[in-house]
């Protein structure tokens, strides 16, 4: 799922990709070279449109935070076209980040829901994490951060 904190469309430039090739079996969605998501098949809404595997598509408006929700993408005549915005997920055998926080299960009950006005989709962990790589996160992806492998 794309989310604004991904970045701020003011400050630089939001690039956004579906990279596939050959014998893979899941499409990877990439911002700014970061892996996002791995999807089976992803389209634009407007069926005159054909998404382009392994182009970089620059992002114009920004993102509705929400799985279902739309982001928009610049196409060469100018125009903004939307795709449905995917869950976050991977595979065993599918391309993964660089660096992965596995959280608690949504259904320990140890993520308490916040956003329960909009949708849902934002929990806190009050208990913490021991985790090292938690001091390592950013709150957001900077444009000088290396994307992930």
């Amino acid at each position: 799922m794309l989310s604004r904190k991904d970045g701020d469309l003011g400050w630089f430039p939001q690039y956004f990709r579906a990279s596939f090739k050959d014998g893979d079996r899941y499409i990877t969605l990439k911002l700014n070279g970061h892996v996002r998501s791995v999807v089976e098949s992803i389209s634009f809404t407007n069926t005159a449109y054909q998404l382009e595997m392994n182009k970089d598509y620059k992002m114009c408006n920004l993102p509705q935070e929400k799985v279902g929700g739309y982001f928009w993408l610049r196409m060469s005549d100018n125009s903004c076209q939307s795709i449905q915005n995917p869950p976050v997920t991977f595979y065993p055998d599918s391309v993964l980040p660089a660096k992965v926080l596995n959280l608690p299960s949504i259904l320990e009950s140890k993520l308490v829901p916040v956003d329960l006005y909009r949708g849902g989709g934002e929990f806190i962990l009050f208990d913490g994490l021991n985790d090292e790589f938690c001091n390592q996160i950013h709150d957001v992806t900077e444009e000088t951060d290396a994307p992930g492998k």
